[in-house]
């Protein structure tokens, strides 16, 4: 484990990881539409980023939707921009053990685009993101952070969220497919769900991370695949990592098989990662006190 005030992740997952305390105050119901461009600031992504445009203040800002965050990350340009005040800067470290420093910043408000409320964060961490400036997002929203009060729905195959409060509509399950896990898993303030891999019973632990380009495997479960090629991500703090890809396999989310022509092996991960390979085609709901439900 990292020792350092706060760890950071953003590698394969483009994912994020804060502790923050910030209380919530949203209305009972609001829509965010979820945007999957083909490129951002000039850059090809594919369509295979969720990203949303919100509100701090008078701006607006567009942000990676990321489920793999526990909470709310604000690049360093972003909080000079608005002015935020911030506490003394913070050593910490990305997944690959890379030195990062970044303060919190305080009183942060955020609203849809329509100037709706959200949610008051009474502070944010606020970091360096080279990758996501260079791409013109001003940081990362886990959309769990907005479920404080009730629930959030996450469509991504119809593009939209529902902030929604605690016994809504937004609230239930996906109709189809739905894998339903209980409060607890939210011990870092991310979700993780059951998920078995090929033909085999067993299943492993799987984060997931729409901040994923890709879908990642153990490499317990892959010792029997072929190895297709390698392919490269840059962690926050610079570091590359080098992974395996292989394929096909068959991820098994609940009683829904899941087929992929090729999922990412990363030695010494003993933890696997549903990506936004598969999760742009699922709904997922996350409720306040830890409980999430995953489907179609």
């Amino acid at each position: 484990m990292v020792r350092a005030p706060y760890a950071v992740v953003l590698g394969a997952a483009l994912a994020l990881l804060l502790a923050s305390p910030g209380m919530a105050a949203a209305s009972p119901e609001r829509t965010i539409a979820i945007e999957r461009p083909q490129q951002l600031s000039g850059h090809p992504v594919g369509g295979q980023l969720p990203i949303v445009t919100l509100r701090i203040g008078a701006e607006s800002l567009r942000f990676l939707f990321d489920t793999g965050a526990s909470e709310a990350v604000l690049s360093e340009q972003t909080a000079a921009q608005l002015g935020l005040r911030g506490t003394a800067m913070q050593n910490g470290a990305d997944s690959g053990g890379v030195a990062v420093a970044g303060r919190y910043v305080t009183g942060v408000d955020l609203a849809t685009v329509d100037g709706a409320p959200l949610r008051h964060f009474d502070r944010v961490l606020a970091m360096p993101l080279g990758p996501l400036e260079a791409l013109g997002l001003a940081g990362v929203i886990g959309p769990q952070a907005l479920a404080a009060t009730g629930c959030v729905r996450v469509d991504f195959r119809g593009g939209v969220a529902t902030v929604a409060g605690a016994g809504a509509a937004a609230c239930r399950p996906p109709t189809k497919g739905a894998n339903v896990a209980a409060p607890g898993w939210r011990g870092d303030g991310r979700p993780h769900v059951p998920v078995g891999v090929g033909d085999g019973a067993n299943t492993s632990p799987f984060l997931v991370d729409s901040g994923a380009w890709r879908s990642a495997i153990p490499p317990t479960a892959a010792t029997q695949l072929p190895r297709l090629r390698t392919a490269q991500s840059r962690g926050v703090g610079g570091k590359i990592v080098t992974m395996d890809m292989v394929g096909p396999v068959t991820l098994k989310v609940g009683n829904a098989p899941r087929p992929l022509p090729e999922a990412a092996v990363v030695e010494g991960r003993p933890t696997g990662v549903l990506g936004f390979d598969l999760l742009s085609g699922m709904t997922l709901v996350l409720h306040a006190d830890g409980a999430f439900s995953i489907g179609e």
